[in-house]
């Protein structure tokens, strides 16, 4: 175990740019880990050995109160007699072995690889070892055949396999790996920093290409002025992971600088993408920059929505300017989010192609099998089949695109009269056709033909018939998509307020707690809940709950406010 954990940092430091410094705090760690367990007590064999004795008794079939006696010699094979057994004939062996591997699971080497970046003060999640170490990019599936190595093979005193040793039953997850990670902290006694929110914010921020410098410092301030506890790692496997809380520190704030409170923005956007299909650009091509607006910069905002700074002539036409602008930001905003949904990607990178799955099973999931000469002589005479049929298929692929191309060329060069006499009808059959889709896309749609409608809108550019049968269909598949995790669409609000932030509570219909949220804000939550790898309604959640911290500490300041003239009275 102390191999593997040694393999894993410096895998860490030498493919993940991790800092070195890793490398001197493990070693620490693990051995105050190991003296924890206390494997190495004198008294730890017999401990165990009554432990199972005691288990094969309770679970032994009881005659007339009496348990059921058993004799060891009928049971034990004569190979390994001369091997320690327990009263009830197991071997000590697979006793001993079921005790350690419940002591220290073999996935306790990633969860001290990550604790030790998180004490490093790393932005490495959960979800990154976890991936890394399904991959095999971390050693933890196939890392038996390293410690093969370092072990050599099974000796008489211990004739267990390292594979058998050393292979994991099943991969763990992100929520559980940081629980154990603050379990082992809490046992040994370890006190630990919060994440460091300032480099997972800015990872974040980046990974959905919104604007560093107007985003983060605002997060800093809210984080550095709340400190909420789940920023902190811990042992309850029910709690919210710190990588949300961080997230959603991320969506207030950006709910606060873009004053999305239910507005509509999104439902106007609508009709600006039918206009102009080019609404969302950016500045020199640079993901994380925004177009900048003609409009000024009209100061900072603060914990509260109505905290600005006008610096220009009269008030209202001030506030009309600035409600142009954030109204402008906030749609590029939500351009920039829908867009980073769909190319966000939670897919390990054996799943690109046939091949890459093959070469992974080969050295990760069946890592150590040998296999026969009448099977790697199969294996061989298989992938040079493959290999033929996929330059073949490459072939004919350039083959038919270079005849696609070349008649192209020819049809657009020398036009003739069958091309342009046929040309009319296959324009009206096509402007019938739209004009169906175009019906259809009025009425109710089912969930099961959203991607039959996605296909249509995307590759045969339909909606450009029609701006309202195209914004109808999109508002539709938003709705649809809302449903599906759990929401409920709230229309845009009537009576727009923007100085009040604007806070949301889950319905109950039949009895049963819904969630509600206007587009807007689902879209920013969607987008964030994929990056971070979690359910949408836990996000939400995490929302609100931090919510509910900020309005808790702004009401007990201006509790503590009010109360201090009184103080100050009384002192004079």
């Amino acid at each position: 175990m102390q191999v593997m954990i040694q393999l894993q940092c410096e895998a860490l430091v030498e493919r993940f740019g991790v800092s070195p410094l890793i490398c001197g705090i493990v070693g620490d760690i693990w051995l105050r880990y190991v003296a924890l367990s206390r494997v190495f007590d004198e008294k730890w064999v017999e401990k165990v050995i009554a432990e199972s004795e005691a288990a094969a008794a309770a679970s032994t079939n009881f005659q007339d109160g009496e348990p059921e006696q058993q004799k060891p010699s009928k049971h034990i094979k004569a190979k390994y007699k001369m091997e320690p057994h327990n009263s009830y004939g197991q071997r000590a062996i697979y006793i001993w072995f079921r005790s350690l591997r419940k002591t220290i699971p073999v996935y306790s080497s990633l969860a001290i690889s990550f604790l030790v970046c998180h004490i490093a003060r790393e932005a490495i999640l959960p979800t990154d070892i976890c991936k890394w170490a399904l991959e095999g990019k971390l050693p933890y599936l196939a890392a038996f055949v390293e410690l093969d190595k370092y072990l050599g093979s099974p000796s008489n005193a211990c004739p267990l396999s390292t594979r058998f040793l050393f292979r994991p039953v099943r991969a763990i997850g992100a929520w559980h790996l940081e629980a154990a990670a603050g379990s082992i902290a809490q046992n040994i006694g370890l006190r630990l920093p919060s994440v460091n929110f300032y480099a997972i914010a800015c990872r974040y921020s980046k990974e959905l290409t919104l604007p560093l410098e107007k985003i983060i410092p605002h997060a800093c301030r809210l984080y550095e002025w709340s400190i909420p506890a789940e920023l902190w790692l811990s042992s309850n496997a029910s709690r919210i992971p710190t990588r949300v809380c961080v997230m959603s520190i991320l969506i207030v704030t950006i709910r606060i600088l873009y004053n999305i409170h239910g507005h509509g923005i999104w439902e106007m956007s609508l009709s600006d993408r039918d206009s102009s299909p080019s609404c969302y650009t950016r500045v020199n091509h640079n993901p994380g920059e925004l177009k900048v607006s003609s409009v000024p910069d009209f100061g900072e905002i603060g914990g509260d929505a109505k905290k600005f700074s006008w610096t220009m002539g009269s008030t209202s036409q001030n506030k009309v300017l600035h409600n142009k602008a954030t109204e402008f930001d906030t749609k590029e905003l939500l351009g920039i989010l829908e867009g980073a949904y769909d190319k966000i990607s939670d897919a390990h990178d054996y799943s690109k192609d046939l091949q890459s799955y093959l070469k992974y099973c080969k050295d990760i999931i069946f890592a150590g099998i040998t296999t026969s000469y009448d099977e790697e002589i199969l294996i061989e005479r298989l992938w040079n089949i493959y290999d033929k049929q996929e330059v073949d298929n490459l072939q004919e692929d350039a083959k038919f695109e270079f005849l696609d191309l070349k008649g192209k060329r020819l049809r657009d060069e020398v036009p003739s009269s069958e091309s342009i006499n046929s040309k009319k009808p296959r324009e009206d059959s096509k402007s019938s056709l739209n004009e169906d889709i175009g019906r259809s896309l009025d009425t109710p749609m089912d969930s099961k033909l959203t991607s039959t409608y996605e296909f249509l809108r995307n590759d045969s550019g339909l909606c450009n018939t029609s701006s309202t049968s195209c914004k109808s269909y999109t508002l539709d598949k938003m709705k649809i998509n809302m449903e599906e995790n759990g929401f409920q669409y709230l229309p845009p609000r009537l009576h727009q307020r923007t100085d009040g932030y604007l806070h949301y509570k889950r319905k109950r219909v039949d009895g049963k707690l819904i969630y509600v949220a206007h587009a807007d804000y689902y879209i920013i939550l969607r987008a964030c809940a994929k990056l971070a790898q979690v359910d949408v309604r836990v996000m939400h959640l995490s929302v609100l709950k931090f919510e509910r911290r900020l309005a808790w500490i702004e009401q007990q300041i201006e509790s503590s406010l009010k109360s201090l003239p009184e103080r100050m009275t009384t002192m004079t």
